[in-house]
């Protein structure tokens, strides 16, 4: 909801706006989920992939210099 608003406040000033929601991660945080395959799979079905993401380090913030355009 964040991103939208403020795209539609920002675009008369052709100002873009971007956000990335990777959607759920198997990190600590997700500790309880990890432990319960059933939950796992609950949560699963609702990411277009069908499963959660591994962390990769570093790798995932490579694309991000990108969006910030000129």
């Amino acid at each position: 909801m964040l991103t939208r608003t403020l795209a539609l406040e920002l675009a008369p000033h052709k100002i873009n706006v971007n956000s990335i929601a990777p959607g759920m991660v198997l990190t600590p945080f997700n500790q309880p989920a990890i432990d319960d395959p059933a939950l796992l799979d609950e949560q699963g079905q609702r990411i277009p992939w069908k499963r959660a993401a591994q962390p990769a380090g570093d790798r995932q913030a490579g694309g991000l210099p990108g969006l910030g355009g000129r």
